[in-house]
């Protein structure tokens, strides 16, 4: 059996996250920080590793999953920023 390999941290919050790419970056209104933790290039999954600050808006937007074509909002608490893992299933392509 072949096994992927795996990002494996004992603190999420020291790992050094990135800034999205343009197409993710133009839905949020302030910056916000993603790692990839994951990728499997034939079922398309993905794994990320997503820092919102606090009081961050998306704007309405449409994935092919989550369930495909329902409009979804990204957002974080006014007070508190927001990290978190976002497991994509399958290969996701978003709409705007």
């Amino acid at each position: 059996m072949k096994y992927a390999s795996a990002t494996i941290v004992d603190q999420l919050r020291s790992l050094e996250l990135l800034e999205p790419g343009a197409a993710a970056a133009a839905i949020y209104d302030q910056p916000i920080a993603l790692r990839l933790l994951y990728q499997d290039p034939t079922s398309g999954e993905e794994h990320y590793l997503v820092r919102y600050p606090a009081g961050m808006r998306g704007s309405p937007h449409r994935h092919t999953d989550f369930p495909p074509g329902e409009p979804m909002r990204h957002q974080a608490t006014v007070d508190e920023p927001c990290l978190f893992v976002l497991l994509f299933h399958a290969r996701s392509t978003s709409k705007r």
